[in-house]
């Protein structure tokens, strides 16, 4: 402070600017100097100048909570709404964002605009509070009548941000001061979906008391259900289903809850909507994949056993043909192969290019698979579009186990394809030579 002193009466410049534009005001107001910053007032510090970073003295004092700075610069007529350069934020909005309850109490005091917006994403205060969940911040800023319905540029909500952390306390209060439940952000979602998304069921419990509705869609046409079901939230999933949700309500893709909860593998989640008489033999996506196909796909065999216990058909077929059979093959998974009591047929062709799950697990290498199509009396000469079998495809990416296997049970090596060849006479054979015995020796 002497020092500070000495250099001002030897004519020691006060608004002298560092490299990053700070002045010695800023400093001693971050570092909680307050005697400094007296003496630099004292002296006609200029209380307005921005940083390079475009922060002022107040916004370092709020920042770092040195409420007697704040005091001492607001007597000053230090201006409370100037943003700074880089999200556009004022000395109030880092007030709230960091907790500083009394120093946001002392702005309130001089009349801070309250509802003022960021330039980045137009976030006020309350949204920063309720964000990080400043429970006392928020319930001084909704005490000076803060608005709960602004809406930053992309359309979020405070209720939102709340929502979105699972701050409860801070949902209920915003609740209580009329927060609209069904206000949807840019991308269609509400309130009720971002909490649903994160599984805050507590926060699902109280929009659903203040009459949230439980079936609004966003853009993409997902309900709060869907989203839930996707990340696998089964007590949201439970007490959105409590509250009437319609559980095969279908999104623009006609992709229900359901069906994303399977192609997610969300065994829990499959169950609990499967209990609440979820549809299994609806079609989704472009084309019409089914709930069996979506767990075949992503190598889910227990939900595959679970669906197929509530009575999922096993030869629906996708647009181009293929069932979940043919996906089960095409990805290797043997244990979806298990419950053949469904009486599934083997052989059943797709609609592109007239391939059968053998075809494409011998195509793939997947031997097991080969060997349980196989025994359940899949065609082992059965052929494509292009006259293509099993033993060729094996042959061609040269899977010797597989080639043996399909000789074992009886394939033919001198069938033609479109083109007139054989899996002998395929050129791509040569360059596997351990096939090339097994194949002349049945030749």
């Amino acid at each position: 402070m002497g020092i500070v002193s000495i250099l001002l009466a030897n004519n020691a410049s006060v608004d002298f600017q560092s490299g990053y534009g700070k002045t010695a005001l800023m400093f001693a107001a971050q570092y909680g100097y307050s005697d400094v910053v007296s003496t630099l007032l004292a002296h006609n510090a200029s209380v307005d100048l921005q940083s390079g970073y475009g922060k002022t003295a107040l916004m370092f004092a709020v920042q770092y909570g040195h409420s007697d700075i704040v005091s001492t610069l607001l007597a000053h007529n230090v201006s409370v709404d100037i943003h700074d350069n880089g999200n556009g934020m004022t000395a109030l909005m880092y007030a709230a964002c960091n907790g500083r309850n009394k120093v946001l109490t002392i702005f309130l005091g001089q009349n801070a605009s309250v509802d003022i917006q960021d330039n980045l994403l137009g976030m006020t205060a309350l949204m920063l509070a309720a964000d990080r969940g400043h429970n006392n911040v928020v319930s001084t800023l909704l005490a000076h009548n803060a608005s709960v319905n602004i809406q930053t540029k992309y359309r979020w909500t405070v209720l939102m941000y709340a929502s979105l952390k699972g701050h409860n306390e801070i949902v209920s209060s915003l609740l209580a001061h009329n927060a609209s439940v069904d206000i949807k952000n840019k991308d269609g979602r509400t309130a009720l979906m971002v909490a649903a998304n994160n599984g805050h069921t507590d926060v699902i419990t109280a929009l659903l008391a203040h009459n949230a509705s439980v079936d609004i869609k966003n853009k993409d046409g997902r309900t709060a259900l869907m989203v839930a079901a996707d990340n696998g939230h089964t007590d949201v999933i439970t007490t959105l289903l409590a509250h009437n949700a319609i559980v095969d309500i279908q999104d623009n893709q006609n992709m229900t809850a359901l069906m994303y909860a399977a192609w997610y593998g969300e065994h829990e989640a499959v169950t609990t909507l499967l209990e609440h008489k979820a549809t299994v033999d609806l079609k989704g996506r472009v084309g019409g994949n089914t709930n069996l196909m979506h767990a075949a796909m992503n190598d889910k065999n227990k939900l595959v056993v679970t669906l197929l216990a509530h009575n999922a058909p096993v030869d629906l077929q996708h647009e181009d043909g293929k069932t979940y059979l043919t996906y089960a093959a095409r990805y290797g998974d043997n244990e979806d192969y298990t419950p053949f009591t469904q009486n599934i047929t083997v052989d059943l062709k797709d609609r592109v290019d007239g391939m059968t799950a053998l075809m494409y697990a011998s195509k793939k290498g997947h031997h097991e698979v080969v060997s349980t199509l196989l025994a359940h009396n899949a065609g082992v000469d059965e052929q494509n579009e292009e006259g293509w079998t099993a033993l060729m495809y094996a042959t061609m990416y040269g899977h010797k186990d597989v080639v043996s296997t399909l000789i074992e049970f009886g394939a033919a090596v001198d069938i033609q394809n479109n083109m007139g060849e054989t899996a002998l006479t395929l050129p791509e054979w040569k360059d596997h030579k351990d096939i090339d015995s097994l194949l002349l020796n049945e030749y």
